[in-house]
């Protein structure tokens, strides 16, 4: 908000000097608001209260009616002692459209790490999906806009149990099989039948329907359990088995998006988390805190009503197998 308030400070300083207050203390106070609702600015009017011997409420309404219209502002209101002001967002297109938002040189520049879409690789992109991935690249390009290095990555999700029901998919049925199953849904588009996402899904979609309707469906949900239990444990040849069969799939849908335009620097898989030992160390360490609990089950969760959560306090982050969890997973890769 800083083109907000190179317009509207000089405006209230003026208006604080008016009043008989020292326009020096405006720079300081006028900050951005802490609460959507409150606008873009706020200034709260409390410092001046005791120069002025005026309630803060009062000096508030008594800027917002002496502040001029300007262009750069949608509203100026005053609520329980502050000032808020809410920008234009016509004028600030325009200061978008013209560059006036760049910053100059190198002052000021970031390392940025954007993570988006981070899609499961095991079908293609539907509406949901797409949308993630547009508003992640929104972001990129305006960071890049804005003159910080960005690195846009892609969290795999290479074993997860979406994963381990299309490698046991394509491991056990048939073609086919999976197009008998599938018998009642609408075929693959002529248009994509060459993409692998677009193929593989029907695997993924059987398998689905298998594991719900088969009368053997214990026995392959014990399946894929075994590959989802084999894969946390880092078991590098159901790893391999994982990435054989989504990687196709994620080659189909990352070329979706480079139709419009949406690229990634790097690929980070969660297994890597695993594999290196992060999440063990990680699992460890937490196991020594004094907020750590063991449930019946020899699963260990952290009691975070302890540190005034309120609501479902024990968030688990290992299994009574000494496996780990999604969100144990996520702790890793975010340290």
């Amino acid at each position: 908000m800083d083109l907000l308030k190179n317009e509207i400070q000089p405006l209230v300083e003026n208006a604080v000097t008016s009043m008989g207050v020292d326009p020096g203390l405006v720079g300081r106070l006028l900050q951005p608001a802490r609460e959507l609702e409150q606008g873009d600015l706020s200034l709260p009017c409390f410092a001046f209260a005791k120069t002025l011997g005026m309630a803060p409420a009062a000096i508030a309404e008594q800027l917002c009616e002496a502040l001029p219209a300007h262009e750069a502002v949608e509203s100026i209101t005053a609520v329980n002692g502050y000032l808020n002001v809410r920008a234009s967002p016509a004028w600030l297109a325009q200061q978008v459209l013209a560059g006036k938002h760049r910053q100059s040189g190198h002052e000021g520049r970031r390392e940025v790490l954007i993570e988006h879409t981070s899609a499961n690789p095991n079908g293609p992109f539907h509406v949901g999906r797409a949308r993630n991935a547009i508003l992640g690249d929104t972001l990129v390009r305006l960071h890049r806009l804005w003159g910080d290095r960005v690195t846009a990555e892609y969290y795999v999700d290479d074993m997860g149990k979406q994963v381990a029901v299309l490698a046991w998919a394509l491991e056990n049925m048939s073609e086919e099989e999976v197009e008998t199953l599938l018998a009642d849904r609408e075929p693959v588009n002529p248009q994509w039948a060459d993409k692998a996402d677009h193929r593989r899904v029907r695997w993924y979609q059987a398998a689905q329907r298998q594991r719900k309707e088969s009368t053997e469906a214990n026995r392959i949900e014990d399946d894929i359990g075994a590959l989802v239990h084999a894969s946390e444990h880092g078991d590098e040849a159901v790893l391999a088995a994982f990435e054989a069969a989504y990687q196709p799939v994620l080659d189909g849908m990352l070329e979706t998006l480079g139709r419009l335009g949406i690229q990634f620097d790097r690929f980070t898989k969660e297994s890597v988390f695993v594999t290196n030992g992060d999440v063990a160390r990680l699992m460890e360490e937490l196991g020594g805190l004094e907020i750590n609990g063991v449930a019946d089950n020899g699963a260990q969760f952290l009691d975070l009503g302890q540190r005034g959560l309120k609501g479902k306090t024990e968030f688990f982050y290992r299994r009574g197998d000494g496996s780990s969890l999604y969100a144990t997973r996520d702790i890793a890769y975010h340290r």
